[in-house]
């Protein structure tokens, strides 16, 4: 039996989406993660910053806006 770690997420409505961790990545002193959405759009992939909140210590995942560092991560993966 696989086990996975599942990130849940929530889009722009509110909706939550699940997602399972695939990767961990390290570039440019930036921790990226990669993930595959589970369910109706099970498969895609996405790559997102993951940064830890200063004053609650949660990890807060935001959109990738450099190419450059997306199209790294991607290739490292």
């Amino acid at each position: 039996m696989e086990f996975c770690e599942l990130i849940i997420l929530n889009d722009e409505n509110g909706d939550k989406l699940e997602f399972e961790l695939l990767d961990q990545i390290t570039y440019e002193a930036q921790t990226y993660v990669v993930l595959s959405a589970l369910g109706e759009n099970e498969g895609e992939l996405i790559i997102l910053l993951s940064e830890q909140d200063p004053s609650s210590g949660e990890l807060i995942y935001d959109e990738v806006d450099d190419d450059k560092a997306l199209m790294a991560v991607f290739q490292l993966f």
